[in-house]
């Protein structure tokens, strides 16, 4: 081939060369091109959500999960809208906004998946404060049930004042079930036994797994609770909607109410579609909750960073207690377990390094860990011998492991409806050896001690090692009882009656004298700042304990994602977690 043939060729080749780099050049370009343009349009929207208009109302989205604390951030919270709110943002926002006059009302959409009848007492004070401030407040609802449970989602929406009923839509309040499976009979019928000790005759968590029905102890206790918040929503509807609650009760009896029943009954306001509904703004905007909950914290931030007023150190316990430091995630409960080492680290170095006044622990947990709940029962111990209040914000559940790391608090609040008490304990292991034996699988095994397979699923349980086992729960129930007695003032005889193992609402602990009085958040936060010594109750809030790290990050979103996927899956309505004695459907 000539020479010149030849440069042709490379001058061709080298030209194509070219073009494809370049080719890949200019897509790499776009590329990051899309990125900046994505990241710029996520931040104008956020820096134009911070931008409020001069007169608004606020949109609260009731159907979406309205959660006890905050989660740490997760690795792509940055790309979603944020979809649940924490109910200590929730308030703060509320109070804030009786006081702002751009905010001209609150709308608020209720559906099924309504929030605890605790959580909904818990913002019933912001509601008061907003509707005294003269903004509107209404609740609207396609339907309060609709061949299914209605009375909790009616219930959240009482509070609100003004209600709303889509027409077609039916107010469902037949009444609260709490409804159990027990798997005793079945679990014998395959040769599984349950090695479980119990302290506490209303010790009941493991009672779906011992039990073919309901004991005396656990139908009582379940009966008490249940009538208690049962009694709680007549109340509500009466101070809300001025229907005696005998009259209420009659109409629970003769419910579902189709919607002209409800609207003649007064449980509604008015028959109003969605698009009536969103008209409420009239020639203002309706502001996402979120958006406005940011730039309210965004605000205080800066208001606080000069101020001289006490600090308040503000501890969060939200979920399954667990031991060490690592946070974990339960995928039992869908939700992350409360690291106990971390936590009370973190409040020990507060208050070595004087950096707070005052503690204010907010619990949402159904237990544990006794040895974790120790733990940071430990610190606050700690924190109180140092001069330092600490006062306990009860939400939906603190009880068992959530009571007794709360028991030495300086003062205790509950709310009306928080479940809380369980003051006993429970151990043991089931024990699948028989069944394996069925199914032809022979467990064998080599030990250096008799007692060695005390904690093995292969090996039944000795009268050895159930007394051993018997040793621990003694010693376990009679520090727990003694402790109560102890931190709450009560002598030995008073504690073990409210002991046992039995979960009570807050306000029949209030009467037993396990908590000190009835409030929320704010109430907790009032107190800390006064026994701080703040002037007018003025207060800094940090946060103790909170964060850790982009693997705390993963963790939260992979958690989130879980809890997202579960409440698709879970047609009944319930919180991410429960305990599993009460479930309470309505």
């Amino acid at each position: 081939m000539p020479v010149s043939s030849l440069n042709t060729l490379r001058r061709v080749g080298s030209a194509v060369g070219r073009g494809i780099t370049g080719l890949f050049d200019l897509i790499r370009a776009l590329f990051m091109l899309a990125v900046i343009l994505a990241l710029g349009t996520l931040m104008l929207q956020n820096w134009r959500s911070w931008q409020l208009p001069d007169t608004f109302f606020i949109h609260m989205d009731l159907r979406q999960p309205l959660i006890e604390s905050g989660r740490a951030a997760g690795v792509f919270d940055f790309m979603v809208p944020a979809r649940t709110l924490a109910i200590e943002d929730v308030v703060a926002a509320l109070h804030d906004a009786a006081a702002d006059p751009r905010v001209a009302g609150l709308a608020v959409m209720v559906g099924d998946r309504a929030p605890s009848l605790a959580l909904m007492q818990e913002l019933e004070g912001a509601l008061a404060e907003l509707r005294a401030a003269g903004k509107r407040v209404v609740a609207w609802a396609d339907s309060f049930g609709e061949m299914s449970p209605g009375t909790q989602a009616y219930a959240a929406a009482v509070p609100f004042g003004e209600v709303w009923l889509q027409p077609t839509g039916m107010v469902a309040a037949t009444g609260l079930i709490t409804e159990e499976l027990f798997f005793g009979g079945l679990l014998a019928r395959h040769g599984i036994s349950v090695d479980i000790g119990l302290r506490g005759d209303f010790k009941t968590a493991m009672n779906p797994l011992l039990e073919q029905g309901f004991t005396s102890a656990h139908r009582s206790a379940t009966e008490s609770v249940l009538q208690d918040l049962d009694d709680q929503i007549g109340e509500l509807v009466e101070r809300h909607r001025a229907i005696p609650r005998e009259e209420f009760r009659t109409m629970v009896q003769r419910a579902p109410l189709l919607d002209r029943e409800a609207l003649e009954a007064g449980l509604v306001d008015r028959l109003g579609y969605l698009d009536e509904f969103h008209a409420l703004a009239g020639e203002g905007r309706m502001v996402a909750l979120a958006h406005y909950t940011q730039t309210r914290r965004r605000a205080r931030v800066r208001e606080a960073r000069d101020s001289e007023a006490p600090l308040i150190g503000y501890v969060r316990i939200s979920g399954p207690i667990g031991r060490g430091p690592q946070q974990g995630f339960d995928l039992a409960s869908r939700s992350s377990r409360v690291p106990a080492e971390r936590i009370a680290a973190a409040i020990v170095r507060a208050v070595e390094a004087d950096r707070v006044d005052a503690l204010v622990v907010r619990v949402a947990s159904p237990g544990g860990s006794p040895v974790a709940s120790e733990t940071i029962r430990r610190a606050l111990e700690v924190a109180r011998e140092a001069g330092i209040p600490v006062v306990v914000s009860m939400g939906t559940v603190a009880a068992s492991g959530g009571y007794w790391l709360a028991m030495d608090a300086d003062r205790i609040y509950a709310l009306p409806a928080t479940i809380t008490g369980s003051i006993g304990v429970l151990g043991g292991r089931l024990a699948i050896d028989e069944a394996l034996e069925r199914l032809g699988v022979h467990a064998e095994a080599v030990k250096t001690a008799p007692d060695a397979g005390m904690w093995s699923l292969y090996q039944p349980l000795g009268p050895s090692a159930v007394a051993k086992r018997d040793r621990i729960l003694d010693d376990l129930y009679a520090r727990f009882v003694d402790g109560v007695a102890r931190g709450r003032g009560l002598d030995r005889a008073q504690a073990e009656e409210a002991a046992q193992g039995r979960i009570w609402t807050g306000r029949q602990a209030l009467d037993l004298g396990l908590v000190d009085a009835l409030g929320g958040h704010r109430e907790a936060m009032t107190a800390a700042a006064r026994l701080a010594g703040a002037t007018n109750g003025a207060h800094r809030v940090v946060e103790i304990g909170g964060g850790g790290g982009w693997m705390l990050a993963v963790g939260s979103t992979v958690a989130t994602l879980v809890e997202q996927l579960g409440s698709t899956l879970d047609a009944t309505g319930r919180e991410p977690w429960r305990m599993p004695s009460l479930r309470i459907e309505g």
